[in-house]
């Protein structure tokens, strides 16, 4: 994959969810790309479990979609991850809503603040979002 430009990613965000929204993604972990599209994600320790926690995902085609996916998975699952994360405000282009055929639990939830104020422009309020995760055992692998 290739190297981006974080002021066009940035605006790619404002231009789905609203102005200033990019403030609340952080774009210093990992982020993949292929053409326009890209995941961006860290890696965090969460009670003993390597968590990948997904910052964002901007795609236009569900083809970049599977091979972004694609690749991650290769990379998260070389990195011993036992749990995926990720929570979006509510757009119209909602990736996390088929997520739940990929075998995550996906939920509306309210987001009560952010870390930097914004303004939602599509059509949904600031505070609603969309989560999913993946569900771990006591075992620590994936169901």
């Amino acid at each position: 994959m290739n190297d981006y430009d974080k002021v066009k990613l940035q605006r790619l965000i404002n231009d789905e969810n609203g102005t200033n929204y990019h403030r609340n993604v952080p774009l210093d972990g990992y982020t993949v790309t292929l053409g326009d599209a890209f995941i961006s994600f860290a890696f965090r320790e969460i009670n003993g479990f390597t968590t990948v926690i997904i910052h964002y995902i901007y795609v236009t085609k569900k083809e970049d979609l599977i091979s972004l996916l694609g690749y991650c998975t290769n990379m998260w699952s070389g990195c011993g991850t036992k749990m995926i994360y990720f929570r979006e405000h509510k757009r119209k282009s909602n990736i996390i809503k088929t997520f739940s055929h990929l075998g995550f639990d996906v939920h509306p939830v309210t987001k009560g603040s952010w870390k930097h104020n914004w303004v939602s422009t599509n059509g949904y309020s600031e505070s609603e979002c969309i989560e999913a995760f993946t569900p771990v055992n006591s075992g620590g692998r994936r169901k």
